[in-house]
Order: structure tokens, then sequence, then C-alpha cells
């Protein structure tokens, strides 16, 4: 079943998402972002909060997700050993076989990670976390949809103090970013419902052209998901050629 809900009704969501309080995100166009993601993976909006985070601007997957997503896709871990000095654990997929990734406070240090907050109050979830992220990146990557987790993001280093000043600008580029990555998941699904009618790549591109579909996002996520709609448009293009 389709979660895709009309992008101005998902602007209308974030914003009284940010307004309520209970929204984890600063502003009602990072909730926005979060939203457009989810919408991109088939999940329902409002179920965006509690897969992701925004993090010095990027938009992250929780760690917890992405272990689920690896359990439910048919990974499994067995944990040797995790505690606040280490954690090991080794992970397997049918499509990826095994691996065991130990991340352990030395490891930790030598990347510098160490001095920060998160490591010193929860030095177990974080050496779980980035555990986790690597073992999935490296068996499955499917799961990350080449996301980072928000556990590698909180140790970006982009408040370097040239960056100081710019972290207002960064934040606007991710959320741009972010918004085109979705408009060019929409582009590949339109792509492959063409492609199953027997569209060439040439006419898929002079569909898009011919109805501006990178400026009007709505009509873009419209043919996706209305099956009459797309028709009556690829009747419109085919009688016009």
């Amino acid at each position: 079943m389709s979660n895709i809900i009309p992008i101005d009704q998902v602007r209308i969501m974030a914003n009284d998402a940010t307004k309520s309080g209970m929204c984890p995100v600063k502003t009602k166009e990072q909730a926005f972002t979060l939203m457009l993601i989810a919408q991109s993976e088939n999940i329902h909006p409002m179920s965006a909060f509690m897969k992701y985070d925004i993090i010095q601007g990027k938009p992250a997957l929780k760690s917890t997700e992405i272990l689920s997503r690896f359990q439910q896709s048919g990974g499994k871990v067995e944990w040797i050993e995790t505690n606040d000095e280490k954690a090991v654990g080794k992970f397997s997929h049918p499509q990826g076989g095994s691996i065991t990734i130990e991340w352990n406070i030395e490891r930790a240090a030598k990347a510098q990670l160490t001095n920060k907050d998160n490591w010193k109050k929860h030095p177990a979830q974080m050496l779980r976390a980035r555990t986790v992220s690597e073992a999935v990146r490296a068996i499955y990557p499917a799961c990350l949809n080449s996301m980072y987790a928000s556990e590698e993001v909180m140790d970006f280093d982009v408040n370097k103090p040239e960056d100081v000043d710019k972290t207002e600008i960064i934040e606007e580029v991710e959320v741009v970013q972010s918004e085109e990555t979705v408009i060019n998941d929409f582009k590949k699904k339109l792509a492959r419902k063409l492609t199953n009618f027997g569209y060439t790549s040439a006419m898929i591109k002079d569909f898009a052209e011919v109805n501006n579909l990178s400026e009007n996002v709505e009509l873009l996520e419209a043919l996706i998901n209305d099956e009459e709609k797309l028709n009556i448009y690829l009747g419109e293009f085919e009688n016009g050629n």
C-alpha cells in the first residue's frame, strides 16, 4: 500500500508538526525534508521523526532504524561483547555473507572521537552504533539508502573555525540537496513505469521535457501514483508526436 501524500499536504503536516513542539527538528523546512525522504522510501511522512534525524544540517538514519531494516530484510546480528570499552558483533545476510566488526575505545580515540560529549556520556551506545553502521554498509548497504547513521553525522567535523559563520548556509544547502534527492527518486520511479510501457531513454527524456517534470514536482508525483492520469498524459504525448 502506497504512503505517498501530495506535497502540499506534506508542507502543512511539517508546519503543524513544528508548531506543536513535539517535532524533534528545529524548523518546518527540516521537518518537510525528512518527510520527503520518508516519501521516497514509501514510508508515511509522520514516521520520519522516528526513523531519521537532522544533525548539523544533515539528514541521517537512526542506528536503531538501520539495524531494524537489516533484520527485517533477512539479516542477523550476534553481539559477542558490548560495554563501555568495546562493541563486537557478528553480522550476516543472505545476500552479503557475514562479517565481524569491532569498535573499541582505542579505535574511537584514534579517530579523535572520544573528546566529544556523546562519546563521553554514552560510550557503549556510540560503539554499538558505529559497529552497526560499518557492518551493514559492508554486507548489505541497501538498508542505508546512501545515508549515514545519526551517530556518524554527530562525529562529522563541520564546525571548524573557518566554517562557523557558514552554518546557516550549510544547512540551507543540505535541505536543497535532500529535496533534489527526493525529486530524483520520483524521476527514477516514473522512468521505470515508462520503460515497462516500452519507452526508450530518448522517449522518456522527451516526455519529461514536454511536461516540464523537473519543475513540476506535483505533476511528477501524480503521474507515479495515478495510472489514469499517466495514461492521459501518455496519450497526449504520443498523439503530439
